[in-house]
């Protein structure tokens, strides 16, 4: 077949050594223990026929080893449902295990053998490619880094459904996609140099930790206290409640008839490229509504404007495309992601549709925010609020929460062109001498600095439902603001924004980046913020 005679070209090229990758996304399936990859058009209707229609992996393998080059990576998306069960008298799901790979290679698998992975929902890629992609932009990453962290993001986004596979034999020196950037001299000198550019406390941290005694140390010293002192001066010790104002005693009206009253002043930050800190500003004027919903619990609102601006990237991935002309009618956001204790409030509310369950599973504190929320959930806090205080509150609409994200910039981030993990919640991986920087799961709300608009965690800490059901790209999207879609259904699949704690790229933070999200199922990295009309 043109598959197997690609396939064989493959192997001859080979042979003339080099990193050889061979990468399939389709359906896989196994028979008698051996893996079957499917060409576009094949036709069986009988396991009997699926060696004769179908590509055996191992033809695959065995081209690797006739070539007998250093190192060989198999990507097999292919872990899909039997589109043939029908005409099998039994069978198992998904791809068997790998127990006889040719030295030297990678056999990497969307999920566990034995079982099946995401198409991806409509989407370009699977889950399990997509996350893959995002990480082999990463330099510096090892091969077995790029595979343990798409692991790590897939078992996250699933909700633990899906956890990729690696069957390995590689031996030697480590392979890089995409090398480290070179950094000459010795690897304190390396140390130090990234931990000036970053401008990073964890960095700075680990160097004095790894050499207390260098001669840059004392200089180090310096550094981590001045890097020390505007941590505080622009994020604060994480709050024990999330800051409530007292009310000013100006008042004023907005737009749709809701007495505000002026809310606490807040820093906000600009970065240059590097993710240096270049400007903090102190925003004296917010205004907004602060909610009272009992036993000392507030849910504070801030006031967006009505403005326009442009949604998407042109730079982006296609979910982001193309980038369109909005414009957002005013309407009031909450200030921070709906805490743990704000949930119990409202989940102790008389029903209206489902029941709330009022406690987290395993990370609990009145100041995290709330988390393992599906969409149909956050659909009935809203509804609860609404009845309890007769405002009109819902889950913003896609449009809403990026015009909120951006607050009149235009920039990837809201805080200029990157982000760091000293401005938002998310596992930034900051590799020194080998090691890695671990976020915690959690962050309080309000621990971070806001942006100009005087919203937290816009950035990173939960990815946040939207109102609006997924769609592909922005192709008849509409420009005013609205909720695009359906929301009396919660069948199709939902649209989540922000990045969260577990993100490994502050590119998964940009203000444009969009996901995709199951309506009913339990989602551990997923909790929301809630609009008022």
């Amino acid at each position: 077949s043109q598959m197997k005679e690609l396939i064989r070209q493959f192997g001859l090229k080979l042979r003339q050594g080099g990193v050889g990758v061979f990468y399939f996304a389709g359906h896989g399936l196994q028979v008698n223990g051996r893996n079957y990859l499917m060409p576009i058009g094949a036709e069986i209707t009988a396991a009997a026929e699926v060696e004769y229609e179908a590509v055996e992996a191992g033809f695959v393998l065995a081209q690797m080893e006739e070539a007998r080059n250093r190192l060989n990576v198999v990507i097999l998306d292919a872990c899909r449902n039997n589109p043939y069960a029908r005409g099998f008298r039994s069978g198992t799901g998904g791809l068997a295990s790998v127990s006889n790979a040719p030295s030297g290679t990678l056999i990497a698998y969307a999920t566990a053998a034995d079982d099946v992975a995401s198409d991806g929902s409509g989407s370009r890629n699977g889950l399990f490619t997509g996350e893959l992609l995002a990480q082999l932009k990463q330099p510096g990453l090892t091969l077995e880094q790029v595979f343990r962290r798409t692991r790590t993001a897939v078992r996250g986004k699933s909700g633990g459904k899906q956890v990729p596979y690696e069957y390995s034999s590689v031996e030697g020196e480590d392979f890089y996609f995409l090398p480290p950037v070179p950094v000459a001299g010795s690897d304190e000198e390396r140390a130090w140099d990234f931990a000036k550019r970053s401008r990073s406390v964890a960095a700075v941290r680990l160097y004095l930790s790894d050499y207390p005694n260098s001669r840059r140390a004392t200089e180090a010293r310096r550094l981590l206290a001045e890097l020390e002192k505007n941590e505080r001066l622009v994020v604060g010790n994480p709050p024990t409640k999330p800051p409530v104002s007292n009310p000013a005693p100006s008042v004023r009206m907005s737009a749709t008839g809701v007495a505000l009253t002026a809310l606490a002043s807040f820093t906000t930050v600009k970065t240059d490229r590097t993710g240096m800190v270049i400007e903090r500003k102190l925003q004296q004027e917010c205004w907004g509504y602060v909610e009272d919903l009992g036993n000392g619990v507030k849910l504070e609102l801030v006031e967006l404007p009505t403005g326009e601006f442009q949604m998407g990237a042109d730079d982006g991935g296609v979910y982001e495309r193309p980038l369109h002309q909005v414009q957002v009618k005013g309407f009031l956001m909450g200030k921070y992601e709906v805490t743990q204790a704000q949930w119990r409030a409202v989940a102790k509310l008389p029903k209206i549709k489902i029941g709330l369950i009022p406690e987290p599973p395993i990370f609990k504190g009145e100041n995290f925010p709330m988390y393992n929320v599906n969409w149909d959930e956050a659909m009935e806090f809203c509804a609860r609020l609404s009845r309890k205080t007769g405002g009109k509150y819902s889950l913003p609409s896609e449009a809403q929460w990026e015009y909120a994200a951006r607050a009149g910039t235009a920039t990837p981030f809201a805080f200029g062109p990157t982000i760091t993990p000293e401005l938002a919640s998310y596992n930034g991986m900051l590799l020194i001498q080998g090691e890695v920087g671990d976020r915690e799961p959690l962050t309080s709300v309000g621990s971070f600095p806001a942006n100009a608009w005087g919203l937290f965690d816009m950035h990173g800490n939960m990815w946040e439902w939207c109102a609006d059901e997924w769609h592909l790209d922005y192709i008849s999207a509409p420009s005013d603001g609205r909720v695009w879609g359906d929301i009396s259904s919660s069948g199709s699949q939902r649209v989540i924004r922000g990045g969260g704690w577990y993100s490994q790229a502050a590119g998964d933070l940009r203000s444009s980046v969009r996901e995709q999200a199951d309506p009913g199922g339990p989602n551990p990295v997923v909790g929301f913020r809630v609009v008022r009309q």
